[in-house]
């Protein structure tokens, strides 16, 4: 059954997305060795991390499941390189985005497929409200 399942994972990208995600699989272990050899933890994220990208640049909800867990482990790396602010921002930014949007992703599927997002269509006054939002903030911010 799990032969099965990662056939059809496999199946799932194509050849040039396959051969991205394995070239990069490959710089980070050949970093790893050459560089590091000691921080397990850190190569872990980051296969992590290379692999929920290219979930996620399909638009598969399982890139968000391993963005929460890739923020995890980076915000232990985070918080035992003192990296605090790298922490705040992962634990309290990235990995509850990411929570939000693998929810809205399993209850808005496309054509009932559970690995796919349905899009939905942005209104006009949306935009008005992201621009006077942000000129808000920075103007806070600078101020």
């Amino acid at each position: 059954m799990l032969i099965k399942k990662f056939g059809s994972t496999i199946l799932y990208f194509t050849k040039g997305e396959l051969a991205l995600w394995f070239i990069s699989v490959i710089a980070i272990i050949a970093s790893f060795l050459i560089f590091d050899k000691e921080n397990f933890l850190t190569l872990i994220a980051s296969l992590i991390g290379v692999t929920s990208l290219i979930f996620n640049a399909k638009g598969n909800p399982l890139g968000q499941l391993l963005i929460v867990v890739f923020s995890i482990f980076y915000g232990m790396i985070s918080f035992k390189c003192a990296y605090y602010g790298e922490m705040i921002t992962y634990l309290g930014m990235t990995a509850p985005m990411a929570v939000f949007s693998l929810i809205s992703w399993l209850k808005n599927p496309y054509n009932g497929k559970k690995s796919e997002g349905q899009q939905a269509e942005i209104k006009r006054y949306y935009y008005h409200d992201s621009i006077g939002g942000c000129s808000h903030i920075v103007f806070l911010l600078y101020s």
